[in-house]
């Protein structure tokens, strides 16, 4: 009888788990369109307003050998990365020591152009990305970038701790963080679930009480 009781427990994490997830993806599907909004990352870097989170960031220069893994209990998770646009002074900076050095491996590590003021970010979870990092620190043009754009307060400890990593003097008022290939969840899936992690914790609830009776009955008939 104490197995089948204790079956509220994990009821009740899984409807609190469904509950949660649910909220914050429908907050995204509210605040966002079934279509990205087209922006530039000229604009991200001024800190502009974005009218939506679900954007599509066009040509910008990202700087995966500038990036970091990250996770949680050393497991990799995400890679994060700074992109900037194609004027940036790290763009020409870099242009300049191609043409001085052709293979910039052999530059002095003096001459390497050193990042500063970048503001904007990609964060990238998919299974794929893991490696990205781990290239040479060249610009990379990219033709567009689709996702979630997420501000500071949306992010948690361990990316926080990245982005200064990467860009110590960043300006968290105007940092912004795309989540490539993240799409706003169908509204209609975050209420079902948000639903059904409802009626679990529900009966969670009731499982428990209906427990600790049972367990009161059998202590005053063991007195």
């Amino acid at each position: 009888m104490i197995i089948i009781w204790r079956w509220w427990y994990f009821l009740g994490l899984g409807g609190a788990g469904l509950m949660i997830w649910s909220n914050v993806e429908m907050r995204h599907s509210l605040a966002s369109g079934t279509s990205p909004v087209e922006v530039t990352i000229e604009a991200l870097q001024r800190g502009d307003p974005v009218a939506q989170p679900y954007v599509r960031v066009g040509e910008h220069e990202a700087l995966f050998g500038l990036g970091l893994e990250g996770g949680r209990k050393r497991k990799v998770d995400w890679v994060v990365y700074p992109v900037v646009d194609r004027n940036h002074r790290y763009v020409t900076a870099w242009r300049e020591l191609e043409r001085r050095y052709p293979d910039p491996r052999r530059a002095p590590r003096g001459a390497l152009p050193q990042l500063d003021g970048a503001s904007v970010f990609v964060l990238d979870k998919r299974p794929g990305s893991r490696g990205q990092v781990h290239l040479r620190p060249a610009p990379n043009l990219v033709a567009a970038a689709e996702g979630l754009l997420f501000r500071w307060d949306d992010l948690d400890r361990h990316e926080t701790d990245a982005l200064l990593a990467i860009q110590p003097q960043l300006d968290r008022s105007r940092a912004f963080v795309l989540e490539i290939a993240r799409r706003p969840r169908p509204l209609w899936l975050c209420v079902v679930l948000a639903t059904l992690g409802t009626i679990l914790l529900v009966v969670a609830i009731r499982l428990f009480r209906k427990g600790r009776a049972a367990d009161r009955r059998g202590a005053s008939k063991r007195r």
